[in-house]
């Protein structure tokens, strides 16, 4: 069976254990140092921290410590050491995830992710760069018609998209986690709800939330709880 859970963080995975030759569920098997095995990152096999524990009816859960699960991939073996067995082996592979170690480098218990960006804004992208090199790429015969055509319609769609980005910094007002008045022009009310606003400097720079409201008159913002305050004058984009 194969499992994920958080890189660096103790975790309890659940498994169930049969009885040996036999279809059924084994209920109350005890177990001994040694029972079960852990690779991380196809290493050197050693010994679980813990030994599982009985949860009934067949299941069984083992805690494994934040160190044991410092790996991509942490494969978990459950056999039985007496002779004759009690219960058949058990296999569980943990894949990680939330570090730049893990299996997946995004933490997938953030509701929404921060997002690295440096700077984004109305000229991030040039898109008459690109039709100066796709004019070069014909001058040197290196772009067939259906390349340019390509290039073409992906700088439409980039001149279309970066002219729709808002930028705006905050300003003294309300500034807390949730919400925060800014120096945006825009008076009709909901005007930005749904677009995600992205800091692009302070302490939430980086940083990316939903927009869940938006009040015309006094140009403030609502939007998803941050991990800090904002503060007058942190800058911003709504894409």
């Amino acid at each position: 069976m194969e499992i994920l859970r958080k890189y660096n963080t103790e975790s309890t995975i659940v498994f169930p254990l049969v009885t040996k030759d036999s279809p059924d569920f084994i209920t109350g098997a005890t177990f001994a140092s040694g029972d079960g095995t852990i690779v991380k990152n196809e290493g050197t096999p050693a010994s679980t921290a813990n030994t599982p524990t009985s949860e009934g009816n067949g299941w069984y859960s083992l805690v494994l410590t934040a160190t044991e699960m410092t790996a991509a991939r942490i494969c978990i073996s459950i056999i039985d050491q007496t002779n004759p067995k009690a219960f058949e082996d058990q296999a569980i592979v943990v894949q990680t995830y939330g570090h730049a170690s893990a299996g997946i480098v995004f933490d997938l218990s953030t509701a929404i992710p921060d997002v690295n960006v440096n700077t984004i804004s109305n000229d991030a992208v040039s898109a008459n760069s690109i039709a100066t090199a796709a004019v070069t790429k014909i001058q040197n015969g290196l772009a067939t018609d259906s390349v340019v055509t390509a290039i073409k319609t992906t700088t439409d769609k980039i001149d279309e998209s970066s002219s729709t980005i808002v930028s705006s910094s905050a300003k003294a007002g309300t500034l807390t986690t949730t919400s925060m008045t800014t120096n945006l022009t825009e008076t009709t009310d909901d005007h930005y709800n749904g677009r995600a606003i992205i800091w692009t400097s302070g302490v939430l720079k980086d940083q990316a939330r939903v927009i869940t409201g938006y009040v015309g008159s006094s140009k403030s913002i609502t939007f998803a709880d941050t991990t800090d305050t904002v503060s007058a004058s942190d800058t911003f984009i709504i894409v």
